[in-house]
C-alpha cells in the first residue's frame, strides 16, 4: 500500500503535463553544465552528475544549488555511493558468514557494522536536510514550485497530516538514487 502511495505522488508530479512546469530547472541546470565545460571540460563526469544532482535536488526540494560543491549533492553522493557499496555480493565477510552480524563493533572483522552506522546516517540525512530546508523556505514564504511544495500544498486535510508528511519526505528521499 504504501509503495502504491508513492507511486501515486510521483504520479501527480512528474506526469508529462505537470513536469512542463520543471522545464527551467532544466534549462537552467543545461545552461549550467555547458559553462562548466567550458571551464572544465576534463571533469565532464563530475559535472554531469553536478548537473543531474542539481536538476534532482531543484526539481523535488526547490533548492538553490551551489554551482560546485553543494553540500546535498555531495551528501546525495555519499548515500548512494555506500548503497551501491553494500550492495556488491560478498563485499563483506558477514554476506559469507552471516553469524558475525552478532559480533561487537570494535571487533577488528567488523568494519561492515562501523560502516553500516556512517552509512546509516548519510541515508536519513539525504533524506532529512533537503526536506528540511525545504520545509523552512516554504514556511518563510520562499515557495518554488518543487514535488515538496506542491505535495504539502495538495495534501488531504481529512486523513492523518503526519503519514503523508512522511510519505512525501520518504518519495522524495528516493528521487536521487
Amino acid at each position: 500500500d504504501a509503495w502504491r502511495q508513492h507511486r501515486r505522488l510521483m504520479h501527480q508530479e512528474f506526469n508529462v503535463t505537470a513536469a512542463i512546469s520543471f522545464r527551467p530547472y532544466q534549462l537552467q541546470a543545461a545552461h549550467r553544465l555547458l559553462r562548466a565545460l567550458l571551464d572544465s571540460p576534463d571533469d565532464l563526469d563530475g559535472n554531469l552528475r553536478q548537473m543531474a544532482g542539481e536538476t534532482i535536488l531543484r526539481t523535488t526540494y526547490g533548492l538553490d544549488i551551489k554551482d560546485k560543491n553543494d553540500p546535498y549533492i555531495e551528501l546525495a553522493e555519499k548515500a548512494t555511493r555506500s548503497l551501491f557499496t553494500a550492495a556488491v555480493p560478498g563485499a563483506y565477510l558477514v554476506d559469507l558468514l552471516p553469524i558475525l552480524k552478532y559480533v561487537p563493533d570494535w571487533m577488528p572483522f567488523a568494519n561492515f557494522k562501523r560502516n553500516a552506522k556512517n552509512w546509516r546516517k548519510f541515508t536519513l540525512d539525504m533524506k532529512d536536510l533537503p526536506y528540511e530546508a525545504a520545509k523552512r523556505n516554504i514556511e518563510n514564504g520562499d515557495i518554488t514550485p518543487s514535488f515538496v511544495s506542491n505535495s504539502l500544498k495538495n495534501m488531504d486535510e481529512s486523513r492523518e497530516t503526519e503519514l503523508q508528511e512522511y510519505l512525501i519526505k520518504s518519495t522524495a528521499g528516493a528521487m536521487y538514487t
